[in-house]
This record gives C-alpha cells, structure tokens and sequence, in this order.
C-alpha cells in the first residue's frame, strides 16, 4: 500500500522521507566504517563494509515514511508546543490520580477523543518503563542552545567571546580627548 501524502505541509513528505532514509543510511555506514558500530555474532558476516552496504541494499525497505504535522496555527501554538518538550516532565504528580494495587491510575489527554481528558490505569512496571522512555541518555541535553552557546561546549567558546567583546568594549582615547573642552 502506498502511504498517503498530503501537500499542507512545509516540506513535500514524500521528498523529506526520501532524505532522511538517505541521511540515516549514510550515516549508518559512515558509523560502520569508522568502526563506531558494534554488530553481534550473528551479522558478522557484514563486517566488511561492501557486504554491509549490499545488506543495507537489499534488507532497507525504500519507502520510508516520515511523520509530519500540519503546520501551526501560529507563534504561540509553537511556543506552547516546543514548552512541552522543554520544560515538563512526561508527566506530572498532579496527573497521578493513585497507585494501588500493583497499578497506576493517572490522567490523561485524549487527542483521538476531541482532546479530552480520559483517566487509564497501567500495572505499576509498564507505567515506569513508558515514564522512562521520556529520559534522555546521558550526555543529551533537554533544551539545545544555538549560536555561540551550543550543546554543553559553551565554555570554549568564552574566551574568544570576552575577547571580542573586549575588543569592541574599548574605545578609542583619540577621539575622546578631542571632544573635551
């Protein structure tokens, strides 16, 4: 079955699905020949970096399928949206509705329903091992920053940072001296 596309978004998702099968596969491989990637016994056939291309070939399938979103419906829908994912939790203590009986009853939000909040009751281990899907790795940070503070480097980048802003920060005494009376 060919999977639907529609042209309400910001990239052609057929296009962007495209890309991003490439941009993985070519990083898969660019891990592999750096030896990054650590196959088990059974794939040690693929070793060799042409028979682990010629895998890839034939096992990837070549439609792939990105998820998109329509487009907001503007600044503060995307202010809200990217809030969500920076400066909350998977979920919140007051969403918790109770834990007995070996399960977790909590609230949540319904999207297939209108939006509605729904309650739903989980056993106690898969409530934890979904609440841990949302933790990131160590080393990743929750919020990126760009431009001269990026990703936890921020620190060598300093000196030069003061450095040009020393540089700009001190006037010239020239002109100065000239304007005094």
């Amino acid at each position: 079955m060919e999977p639907r596309y529609s042209s309400t978004f910001l990239f052609p998702v057929k296009a962007l699905s495209n890309v991003f099968r490439a941009k993985f596969l070519s990083g898969l491989i660019a891990a592999h020949s750096r030896g990054e990637l650590k196959l088990p016994d059974e794939l040690a056939q693929f070793s060799r970096l042409c028979a682990f291309r010629q895998w890839l070939f034939h096992t990837v399938p070549k439609a792939w399928v990105v998820y998109s979103k329509p487009p907001f419906s503007g600044p503060a829908e995307v202010v809200k949206y990217i809030d969500r994912y920076t400066h909350s939790t998977a979920i919140s203590n007051n969403r918790i509705i109770s834990v007995k009986d070996d399960s977790v009853e909590f609230w949540f939000k319904n999207t297939r329903n209108k939006s509605r909040w729904e309650t739903s009751a989980l056993p106690v281990m898969d409530f934890i091992d979904r609440f841990l899907w949302h933790v990131l790795p160590k080393h990743f940070h929750r919020i990126r920053y760009y431009g001269f503070l990026p990703n936890g480097q921020a620190g060598r980048h300093i000196p030069a940072i003061r450095q040009a802003l020393n540089d700009q920060a001190t006037p010239d005494p020239a002109p100065l001296k000239e304007q005094q009376p």
